[in-house]
């Protein structure tokens, strides 16, 4: 009877503690870490450890890590989450850990659900460029409830930062970007009678549009040669005396004159 107790002891005690080391899983408990999106040229980032799925918990131990060459941390406080429970922060800004590494302890009396944020992180861009991210990632390296060990996924968060918008081009040819339409359409300056004086230039004007008929060209050109012709058979000198005459007389005269001349040749 005494052995029997003996080894009922035993296998309780046994039972005791595996039930302390077995972990419990609790589906979709999920470590994470949201990052919101920030602007080109930021100076700054945030970012929030949560955990999710887990139920109610005692105790954790998380380690958050990024890179150090892009952030710094500026600083490393609980969330909501833990408002009742004790906490120890082991980072870069207290000079327990170094650049690049965060390391969060926190332990309850009482079970609690860790819904919302378990630490608000603050960063300095140091490195982060528009249209680039960065990764911080989260390990939960212990979560317990009621001693036993919660079994729960690693997350990743991305801080990304937007690429810088390009600049509007001008509305048209010369005119700047940033004026307003219509800001140079002043009316012309109006004489007193309200006549308006200005003219617009030879240069503002359409050219005229040349139109080549060939047909036209050919029959004015003949047209005009024919006004010509007339003309030249038309025109007068203005003096109407009778030539015949006088023409009648000289012939008459010359012939004498060489009828004169033959007969003294004769004669000699």
């Amino acid at each position: 009877m005494k052995k029997v107790r003996k080894l009922s002891s035993i296998a309780a005690a046994l039972l005791l503690v595996l039930s302390t080391v077995i972990p419990v899983y609790a589906e979709g408990t999920i470590a994470e870490v949201r990052t919101p999106e920030i602007e080109a040229g930021a100076s700054k980032a945030s970012a929030s450890c949560q955990i999710t799925g887990a139920g109610d918990v005692t105790n954790g131990k998380l380690r958050i890590t990024y890179d150090p060459s892009v952030l710094s941390l500026e600083s490393a406080v609980k969330g909501s989450a833990l408002s009742g429970a004790m906490v120890q922060i082991n980072d870069s800004v207290n000079g327990n850990k170094p650049e690049g590494e965060i390391v969060l302890v926190f332990a309850s009396a009482e079970a609690f659900a860790p819904e919302g944020g378990l630490l608000d992180m603050t960063f300095q861009n140091t490195g982060l460029q528009p249209g680039g991210s960065t990764d911080i990632e989260i390990k939960v390296e212990e979560l317990a409830s009621d001693g036993a060990m919660v079994e729960a996924e690693n997350g990743t968060g991305t801080i990304y930062m937007k690429e810088e918008a390009d600049p509007l081009p001008p509305d048209g040819p010369g005119e700047d970007p940033g004026e307003a339409p219509g800001d140079n359409d002043d009316p012309p300056d109006t004489p007193q009678g309200g006549n308006q004086t200005d003219k617009p230039s030879k240069s503002d004007k359409e050219p005229p549009k040349t139109v080549k008929n060939t047909s036209n060209t050919a029959k004015n050109t003949v047209g005009a040669e024919k006004k010509r012709t007339t003309t030249a058979e038309n025109a007068k000198t203005g003096d109407e005396t009778n030539l015949f005459l006088p023409m009648a007389v000289g012939i008459g005269a010359l012939l004498v004159i060489f009828s004169g001349v033959r007969f003294k040749r004769e004669k000699r």
